[in-house]
């Protein structure tokens, strides 16, 4: 059995908090210190989850914040 990587797990355990109905699209992140901390793994596991996170469009960086780049389309 395949073992999954530490930042893959913490990418799907993001993306879970990204989806969450409950979160507006365009609110902020918490910062990669808290994240760090809730998921039990180093920032620069979460550098890399993020940084994943926004190569397939679900998150994007403005001026050095992480936000939430769901956009929902019409049609």
């Amino acid at each position: 059995m395949p073992r999954t990587k530490l930042y893959e797990q913490a990418r799907r355990r993001i993306e879970r908090l990204i989806t969450d109905p409950a979160l507006e699209p365009g609110s902020q992140l918490p910062t990669e210190t808290h994240l760090a901390s809730e998921l039990y793994v180093s920032r620069g596991t979460i550098r890399i989850a993020l940084k994943v996170l926004e190569q397939e469009g679900k998150i994007e960086c403005t001026t050095g914040r992480w936000t939430i780049a769901r956009r929902r389309r019409l049609g």
